[in-house]
């Protein structure tokens, strides 16, 4: 009987030291009743963040002793379907959006300024970001409760967002998440991620991302930072994307800022803004990147396509892994202009300004170029033997507005390339308009 009364009482331990359970965090700005298990320092311009969840709550805090807390706003990315196609990957931020590792459906800020403090609730419906409510102050109909420690030896910021706004109330349902703030002072400046990897602290700008996320089962028994979790990042993360009727054919540009695994690409081509039932195009997978961190462009021309003045069409890309991941980016939309094939129009004769700086350039130059109509333009990079070191990515441009480009002097390898003189070719719809002289002196 005592042998029996030892056994239960071990796994009774067990039981204790080893489950993980809710936890409920007071939202009160005094940074307590967090567990080891829920603190992280996987983010970027700031010592700790906090991560966990209870029944009814979803907790984020933040906290660094060097964090400023007047003009503070901090954005929340929510993808609440994980496994499915809501949401979007271009992410609502203030100006100029974010791009998320994942399909955002929610995105929750919180800004605090001593005494007009604020509280937005941002859903993706559809095809837009809608504002679902907002607060001046820190409490949104209990929904969104946020509380700080303006204490400078703390600086600490925590927030709680009720999982049912999310429809994420269920033990078994799936969440993904990432976040940014953003401070401004003299200017906007975007400085804190979490997940830190891949981002960079800069002012306000298009284009930047948030490259890794956090996913959980939000039942009781995972821990933030183990079983249940994740941190993961999509393998293409997307500069852009875009669709113009281009010479008379659709075309269809994107840029890559890195791929992880990337074998290649599909297209899919539909008459109306559904993915389920459009039509995959190319019979041919576009040759990926594999795995790279440099900048990579592509270029599709839908040439069989049979086109009328009016007729709308919706283009999606979608990229796979070496791991047969699938991923699907956002649509966009064409309209066909008007077409007249009776009336012929001879091509506009290109005007074009090109130089480089600075010149001659120590490791690295910006080539920069203004052409007097919208087209695609690449520059290419030659050494004095007229061999092709570089072909820096294609460029979009709009008619008699300067567009750059970035040479970080190596060659197509990544290898740095030797001092001396070298050729930039800017090349107009695949055609040779214009060779300047380059010198790399370091």
């Amino acid at each position: 009987m005592k042998k029996m009364m030892l056994i239960v009482l071990f796994v009774f331990l067990g039981i204790s030291l080893f489950a993980t359970s809710y936890n409920t965090i007071t939202i009160n700005g005094t940074k307590s009743g967090w567990d080891s298990d829920e603190d992280f320092t996987d983010c970027s311009s700031a010592s700790y963040a906090y991560l966990t969840w209870d029944e009814n709550y979803f907790y984020f805090a933040i906290s660094d002793p060097t964090t400023y807390h007047e003009n503070l706003a901090t954005f929340m990315y929510f993808d609440t379907d994980p496994d499915g196609p809501n949401g979007s990957t271009n992410a609502y931020a203030w100006i100029n959006n974010i791009t998320t590792p994942f399909r955002s459906d929610w995105v929750v800020v919180w800004k605090n300024q001593f005494e007009n403090d604020r509280i937005e609730v941002w859903q993706y419906n559809i095809c837009v970001w809608n504002l679902y409510g907002v607060a001046f102050s820190n409490n949104y109909l209990d929904k969104v409760n946020f509380a700080c420690d303006f204490d400078a030896s703390s600086n600490y910021r925590e927030v709680r967002v009720k999982r049912s706004m999310l429809g994420v109330s269920s033990s078994t349902d799936k969440i993904s998440f990432c976040s940014f703030t953003e401070r401004q002072l003299d200017s906007y400046w975007r400085f804190f991620a979490f997940p830190s990897q891949g981002w960079t602290n800069a002012n306000r700008a298009a284009n930047q991302s948030i490259g890794h996320y956090r996913g959980y089962t939000l039942g009781s028994g995972y821990s933030p930072d183990d079983a249940g979790s994740y941190d993961q990042t999509l393998p293409v993360i997307l500069s852009s994307f875009t669709v113009q009727y281009l010479n008379n054919t659709p075309t269809l540009y994107w840029i890559t800022q890195s791929e992880t695994d990337n074998i290649g690409w599909y297209i899919y081509r539909n008459n109306e803004n559904d993915f389920s039932s459009a039509g995959r195009i190319t019979n041919y997978l576009i040759s990926g990147y594999g795995t790279t961190t440099e900048q990579h462009s592509y270029l599709y021309k839908d040439n069989d396509l049979i086109v009328h003045s009016g007729d709308i069409y919706w283009y999606w890309i979608q990229n796979i892994d070496f791991g047969g991941q699938i991923n699907t980016y956002d649509p966009h939309k064409l309209i066909i202009p008007n077409i007249e094939p009776e009336h012929y129009e001879p091509e506009i004769p290109i005007e074009y300004r090109l130089q480089s700086s600075p010149n001659p350039a120590n490791f690295s130059t910006t080539i920069s170029f203004t052409i007097n109509k919208s087209t695609f333009a690449e520059v290419s990079i030659y050494n004095i033997l007229g061999e092709l070191v570089k072909t820096l990515p294609m460029v979009v441009t709009t008619e008699d507005e300067k567009a750059t480009v970035y040479w970080n002097g190596k060659d197509e390898n990544g290898k740095v390339v030797k001092d001396g003189i070298y050729l930039y070719q800017l090349n107009v719809d695949g055609k040779p308009y214009k060779t300047n002289k380059l010198i790399l002196l370091r």
